[in-house]
């Protein structure tokens, strides 16, 4: 392809990204295409399944950053000894070493097909690892502690989606909904969070048999983008062979049951909870913890929070801070800014994100701000997600009645479940759809279809209680994007859903320590 036209179709691309799409795919009908530039730019593409990048770099202090891939959050970066390619979280996929400040040229190559991320430099051997990835639209070149020149982007255009992308962009503003109308009230009692009584704690978690790495059966690569340990519950895939609990039917016949008194819902602007990520150099405040625990108040005695910031509504008012720099997450329960600043009853905070387990662990298991301890960021769909239609994580969920507090399940810490019955689903109870269901011949509306097929790979973990059975999709800060990505109410999202095919995982029960 000419680089001429090339290049007018990558401009096309940060103003019209579907029509770019369908005029670079038509002329070069999906094969390697390149364009070759210098210094320090952002290359817009269109959504590219493969992709390469190599650039000339010199480090002259300190880390440098090399290219951004930002559709994926990730960051090649340059250090004294090696090169590095790291999440948002600062956790490095694959690295390859290097010395000295001299120019060097550095090559990074991403598959959304293969899911792997490769690296190698000055033309040696090749490094490269698994991670779930998705086609890339946006590279920043160059950034702080160097030069960048001589750089070289080649990608595959995502040929496939062209098309409808386009048919879609021709038609502006088809598929909005409508006003919206009135939820179902969704709140999670406070009986046992904040209360100032010891809640409740369980014991660490052993290995557990329904997350599997069977590379005869395994779906998906564990979420390398997402918060939490890769070998989370949150973040690695199920074995397609993960044994079932021997009451999977009748808890899944409870589910049905209350299902049938509600309906279904994912919560966005209420109820759910914003995500505030914040830069290194953050200012702090002081969160006034309005209870006596003085762990927790010391805890809250530096927080992240930036200027503008609001917790979510509905009588829970989450909000959660994550500083990625720093590998720290903060999570408030009843959070408010009053007039002497911010305040709130209960929460938590977590160091060491993107290798904890996914949960609050010793010596604080009964930190956070929901009623299990699990974090709000454990299974909480972004917006980012919806949007690209893939979820690589399991998600939270909650329904308006769970088994009685004295007992639960492994991931769960805690419980505030209200029913003494024997059908009674337990707090921390997951759920997964079949490995071999055909997800697309259910013919899903988008946002479904990929809530789905998360379930289908890494599972659904019962969070907290609500007043419906609901998911949770984080809460916008600012516009708020989901009428245009749910195109109807949430309930209606859910009237194809195969809640019939759900299957209840192997659990790990779990009772209040005594004394506690």
């Amino acid at each position: 392809m000419p680089h001429r036209l090339l290049l007018a179709a990558l401009v096309a691309a940060t103003v019209f990204p579907s029509t770019a799409a369908a005029a670079v795919c038509g002329a070069g009908n999906g094969a390697w295409q390149a364009a070759a530039a210098s210094g320090s730019a952002d290359r817009a593409l269109p959504a590219s399944t493969r992709m390469r990048v190599e650039v000339r770099t010199m480090r002259t202090g300190g880390e440098q950053r090399v290219v951004a891939l930002r559709t994926n959050r990730l960051a090649v970066t340059r250090g004294a000894r090696r090169v590095a390619v790291r999440t948002a979280s600062g956790r490095t996929i694959v690295a390859a070493r290097l010395s000295g400040r001299g120019w060097r040229t550095v090559e990074v190559t991403l598959d959304a097909v293969a899911d792997r991320v490769g690296l190698r430099v000055d033309g040696g051997r090749r490094a490269s690892a698994r991670a779930r990835v998705a086609p890339e639209r946006s590279v920043r070149l160059g950034g702080t502690g160097g030069q960048v020149a001589a750089a070289k982007v080649a990608f595959v255009p995502d040929c496939s989606a062209a098309p409808a992308a386009a048919a879609s962009a021709a038609v502006p503003g088809v598929g909005a909904a409508g006003s919206a109308t009135a939820k179902p009230t969704a709140v999670k009692p406070s009986a046992g969070v904040g209360s100032g009584v010891a809640a409740p704690v369980a014991p660490a978690a052993p290995a557990q048999p329904a997350i599997g790495n069977d590379p005869a059966t395994e779906t998906a690569a564990a979420c390398v983008t997402c918060p939490f340990a890769p070998t989370s519950f949150w973040n690695a895939p199920l074995a397609a062979s993960a044994p079932l609990d021997q009451r999977s039917s009748t808890w899944v016949a409870e589910l049905r049951r209350q299902l049938a008194t509600t309906n279904p819902w994912i919560n966005t602007t209420t109820y759910s909870t914003p995500v505030y990520t914040v830069p290194a150099g953050q200012p702090t405040v002081r969160v006034t913890l309005d209870t006596t625990a003085a762990p927790l108040q010391q805890a809250f005695e530096r927080v992240p929070i930036p200027a503008g910031a609001k917790p979510a509504a509905g009588s829970d008012a989450h909000m959660v801070v994550w500083q990625p720099a720093t590998d720290t997450m903060w999570e408030l329960w009843l959070a408010s800014q009053k007039a002497d600043g911010w305040h709130a009853r209960w929460g938590g905070r977590m160091t060491g994100v993107s290798t904890n387990p996914g949960y609050f662990t010793a010596p604080n298991p009964g930190w956070g701000a929901t009623a299990t301890s699990l974090p709000l960021l454990g299974g909480l769909m972004r917006t980012a997600e919806l949007q690209a239609g893939r979820i690589d994580h399991a998600l939270a969920f909650a329904i308006p009645h769970t088994k009685l507090w004295k007992s639960w399940s492994w991931p769960a810490q805690r419980s505030d479940g209200d029913t003494d019955s024997a059908d009674a689903i337990a707090e921390g109870a997951r759920f997964r759809l079949p490995a071999d269901l055909d997800i697309d011949a259910l013919k899903l509306p988008p946002v479904t279809a990929a809530i789905a097929r998360a379930v289908q790979r890494y599972g659904m973990v019962l969070r907290d209680k609500s007043g419906a059975v609901s998911f949770y999709a984080e809460a916008p800060t600012g516009a708020d994007p989901y009428p245009a990505l749910f195109k109807t109410y949430p309930n209606l999202l859910f009237a194809k859903f195969p809640w019939d095919r759900l299957q209840a995982l192997r659990t790990d029960m779990r009772a209040p320590v005594t004394g506690s």
